[in-house]
């Protein structure tokens, strides 16, 4: 019995890695787009900034800054939810939790707030790079 619930759990565990790397996938997908969408939408402020002499870097800044705040943001209201969501389930099933640790959810937060902030500081950076680099005469497709 005891076998046969270990290599259960190891197909589990599986199964969980591959919908982990799926949700983190159509996370980033999500988060680029959104970004892409921003920034395409001030493509010609951005255009503006380069012809009077504004280096990548500089451009660059202010979208760095604001998805750096926005993950933040995100980050933070997720690991409350995340948080709220255990304590109550915590006041529902108190054998269920015997095993968990509070340095275990410290772990949990912390790599759910690297990872967000990650994943949009870089898909930002990605975002701007691209449209700092077009043509004048792609700004229009």
């Amino acid at each position: 019995l005891v076998d046969a619930l270990n290599e259960n759990l190891g197909h589990i565990a599986l199964w969980f890695v591959v919908i982990i790397v799926l949700l983190l996938s159509v996370s980033f997908v999500l988060i680029h787009n959104t970004v892409r969408l921003n920034v395409f939408a001030r493509r010609f402020s951005i255009h503006t900034m380069k012809l009077v002499g504004a280096t990548p870097r500089f451009i660059r800044a202010p979208f760095m800054k604001q998805a750096l705040i926005q993950a933040c943001v995100a980050a933070t209201l997720s690991s409350i939810m995340l948080c709220a969501v255990l304590w109550i389930a915590q006041l529902r099933f108190p054998q269920l939790f015997s095993i968990f640790s509070l340095e275990l959810l410290a772990f949990s937060v912390g790599v759910m707030f690297v990872a967000g902030v990650i994943i949009c500081v870089v898909s930002t950076y990605f975002v701007v790079n691209k449209l700092v680099a077009i043509d004048k005469n792609d700004l229009y497709y």
